[in-house]
């Protein structure tokens, strides 16, 4: 059986955003990683990015630069849990 997170990546991986939020109410835990390493945010950034090549394929630079832009705030997002999951470890 799998486990409320193994279940959140291949969500993820899916795109399956009404059982990644049915996931996440019920105690998935965001930040857990699969057997590749990669958290569900993770994979949601690198299927996102894909998506954006798509606009940089037809020279759509407004929709490339949303893309980015979006990119980066979700690495900072990223970051940001990281760091907050290594302050719980050090017990700050």
């Amino acid at each position: 059986m799998e486990s409320q997170e193994e279940r959140l990546l291949t969500a993820a991986r899916n795109g399956d955003l009404q059982t990644m939020t049915s996931l996440i109410e019920t105690g998935a835990q965001v930040n857990a990683r699969g057997y590749s390493g990669m958290t569900a945010l993770m994979t949601g950034m690198f299927l996102y990015a894909g998506d954006g090549l798509i606009f940089l394929l037809v020279k759509d630079w407004l929709g490339l630069g949303f893309h980015l832009f979006v990119l980066w705030q979700l690495y900072r997002g990223l970051s940001a849990l990281n760091e907050s999951g290594e302050a719980k470890l050090a017990g700050i």
